[in-house]
């Protein structure tokens, strides 16, 4: 979170927590500035997240780092300075802050140059971002060669969508002309003769994931493999169970031998009964 610091130090500088501050010469803004210069209602700041924007109210003269805007909606970030009228403030970041944004991944995309000619060295995107050598464009490179508007620049998931505008000399991704293609943290981006770096989340924090991938496909090679559980014995064929179930059924040999010595007793005594009947009758 960003303070706003009045740079001659006649006002205490204080926390841009909300949502919208509105600024001007009216006593119904937020931050009210008495100054013949100062319109009633100037300029608002906006904050979106971790982003800070300054929004212009009715074309209204404000200069950002002594550079008058050329559209509505700029972006700020801290260190950088507004003059409104003749009051000048200084966005800031307090110490410790500042470190522990930049350990975190980086969320903010935008294209970086190193060039004499460039009053800035980083220029954040944010929604569809217009290139060229145009006033009105929201990236604006004084380079003859280029096109009027030359193409646009998008955040799309974790790449930039680049499009050339027809351009007269072309749009050029790590040495290719393209007409439309998708930038990665890192490429090269070159119009006509100017070239950028793509700025993006911090790579550090891919490699970090790919760490923590390889030691748990190392931590499972090393696991000892499970002990393969006995295999059970083999079932008796089932012509082999009947044959069990018949055999078990069977009386012992000694009760069949006593069970036939008495069914001939009985009959031997039935014939004898039987021959004496029919010698009396007879």
């Amino acid at each position: 979170m960003l303070k706003l610091q009045f740079v001659d130090g006649s006002r205490e500088s204080f926390w841009l927590a909300q949502k919208k501050l509105t600024v001007g010469a009216d006593p119904s803004n937020d931050l009210v500035i008495k100054d013949p210069k100062v319109a009633p209602f100037h300029l608002e700041i906006h904050k979106h997240e971790e982003d800070y924007y300054v929004v212009q109210c009715e074309e209204q003269r404000i200069l950002i780092n002594k550079i008058p805007i050329k559209r509505s909606t700029t972006p700020v970030h801290a260190d950088d300075t507004i003059l409104i009228g003749s009051t000048e403030l200084r966005f800031i970041e307090p110490k410790g802050q500042g470190q522990a944004k930049a350990s975190n991944q980086q969320k903010t995309w935008g294209l970086e140059i190193k060039a004499s000619w460039s009053k800035q060295s980083v220029f954040p995107i944010h929604g569809v971002t217009t290139i060229g050598r145009d006033d009105d464009c929201d990236i604006t490179v004084p380079v003859s060669h280029l096109s009027r508007k030359h193409a646009t620049l998008e955040v799309v998931g974790d790449s930039i969508l680049v499009k050339d505008l027809q351009s007269t000399n072309g749009t050029h991704l790590n040495g290719a002309r393209v007409t439309e293609a998708y930038a990665k943290a890192g490429d090269k981006l070159k119009f006509d003769v100017v070239t950028f770096t793509v700025i993006g989340p911090d790579e550090k924090a891919t490699d970090k994931t790919v760490v923590r991938q390889s030691a748990t496909s190392n931590a499972a090679k090393t696991q000892p493999r499970p002990k393969q559980p006995p295999k059970p014995r083999d079932e008796p064929s089932q012509a082999q169970a009947l044959k069990k179930i018949q055999l078990s059924d069977l009386p012992p040999p000694e009760k069949n031998y006593q069970k036939l010595y008495q069914i001939l007793a009985i009959l031997g005594v039935s014939v004898v009964i039987a021959i004496g009947v029919i010698y009396l009758i007879s």
